[in-house]
């Protein structure tokens, strides 16, 4: 598993970077210094497979470190990744013996896919350097030892004249993969295993492998025998046999890896778009809370561009002040049990001040270690369904205060009826009778007012 060496003054950028790689690529292992001299000492103690260091940095800068190590002889691949910088910074980056210059600019998910493919791609141009390295030590200590690895190595081996480009050897692995046998292969030229329409271009890098301008050629389309064709990085360099100069070249075979890469690319492409155009926030924090990935609905929410959440906020930040400790307790009691929620209701601030209410769900993300990485989940805007239902309430409460009142009104009107029902019993007065009349009229206007009252509410 490669072992990575991230270095930068912010520890903040440090967090950010371990995460995303060890994302990208769960065989990444890595290791984190904001201090480049101490990082140093770590590279001379410690079998490190490749440095990603930053380029402004106090005391040492990445340029004076890149410096320092290449000066002490260790060829440790090393990539400046830096968010300040100029053409000549990367110039003299890439002269001082650096593998890589990348700007940090760009979405944070897209730029370490890409940090990391510069990582595997640098490992690998290694790897080919020393296997290269390997087979011509092979070549000048014993040409039966060279012929064994030639004809048992799992990449496909070619040698063909820097003069006519006519192939002279070939081992197994390669006559597998164009599926010629041997004194097929040999009547052969470069000209005859490559596309006609990639001649042009597949020509010119043979022609920089050849004076050693490059050493890797990168996604080469190669033509089998009955036509099809396979993709291959194709690492070369010259080698001289009685007297003459030829072009070494092993093959591998990287069609399936191109595919894959294919198929994330048009996932992560159909994920972007679905979050760039659903109406929910999507997000991702780190085990400390901090924003990691958002979806551009955050400012529709929150008001919040992506650029101002990532890496910059945790979600507890967003909580409205009243509500932000207590909330905040009790969603790291959910990290601590790594268990999903759904729907948890709570009040934020938006970018302007405004009072949002915010419906969240989420879902633990666990390494291979079940040690929780942090949370994915959605956030959807609470705040009208939060209105109606306060809107509600309020109606109910002055419905029952309504309520109350018209029992009152009405238990008085019909005590009175009682008692003049009493007295007209005893007395057998018109004038109770009257009055009775109206108590009950009374009644009747009443219960024809709070009928109305009831009608109006409900239609609203």
């Amino acid at each position: 598993m490669p072992e990575i060496l991230l270095i930068d003054d912010e520890e903040g950028i440090l967090d950010i970077s371990k995460t995303y790689l060890e994302n990208q690529d769960p065989t990444f292992i890595c290791t984190t210094i904001s201090n480049p001299q101490k990082a140093f000492n770590e590279i001379i103690s410690n079998s490190f497979d490749i440095v990603v260091t930053d380029y402004k940095m106090p005391e040492l800068d990445g340029l004076q470190l890149l410096e320092k190590i290449r000066s002490s002889g260790y060829e440790i691949p090393v990539i400046i990744f830096t968010g300040q910088g100029r053409e000549e910074v990367a110039m003299k980056a890439l002269n001082l013996g650096a593998d890589y210059y990348l700007m940090k600019t760009g979405h944070s998910k897209n730029l370490y896919a890409e940090l990391a493919h510069i990582i595997r791609k640098t490992l690998s141009q290694r790897q080919l350097k020393l296997s290269l390295k390997e087979s011509e030590k092979a070549l000048l200590e014993s040409e039966e030892r060279f012929r064994t690895i030639f004809n048992e190595a799992n990449d496909g081996f070619l040698v063909a004249s820097l003069e006519t480009k006519k192939f002279i050897s070939a081992n197994k692995m390669i006559c597998k993969m164009l599926g010629y046998e041997l004194e097929e292969i040999l009547n052969l030229s470069v000209l005859d295993i490559h596309p006609k329409e990639s001649l042009p271009y597949v020509i010119e890098q043979f022609e920089k492998q050849s004076k050693e301008e490059m050493s890797v050629a990168i996604d080469l389309p190669v033509r089998r025998k009955e036509g099809t064709i396979f993709y291959a990085d194709i690492s070369s360099r010259p080698v001289f046999f009685g007297g003459k100069s030829y072009l070494l070249g092993i093959f591998r075979d990287i069609t399936n890896r191109r595919e894959i890469k294919r198929a994330l690319e048009e996932s992560e492409k159909r994920f972007i778009q679905v979050t760039e155009n659903a109406h929910e926030w999507v997000w991702e924090v780190d085990v400390n809370g901090l924003y990691t990935y958002c979806s551009v609905a955050v400012e529709k929410i929150l008001g919040f561009k992506q650029d101002e959440v990532v890496g910059k906020k945790h979600f507890y930040d967003l909580f409205h002040p009243e509500d932000r400790n207590r909330i905040k307790k009790m969603a790291f009691e959910v990290f601590e049990q790594k268990q999903p929620f759904r729907e948890f209701i709570n009040r934020n601030i938006k970018s302007n001040g405004e009072e949002v209410w915010l419906s969240t769900s989420g879902v633990p993300i666990l390494d291979e270690n079940d040690k929780l990485i942090g949370y994915r989940g959605v956030d959807v805007d609470f705040t009208k369904s939060k209105q109606i239902e306060e809107e509600l309430m309020r109606q109910k409460e002055e419905l029952s205060k309504f309520a109350h009142s018209i029992t009152h009104n009405i238990k008085n009107q019909l005590t009175v009826i009682h008692n003049n029902c009493s007295l007209l019993k005893k007395d057998q007065k018109l004038e109770y009778i009257e009055k009775i009349e109206d108590q009950i009229i009374t009644i009747m206007n009443q219960l024809e007012n709070s009928l109305k009252l009831a009608e109006e509410g409900t239609s609203e």
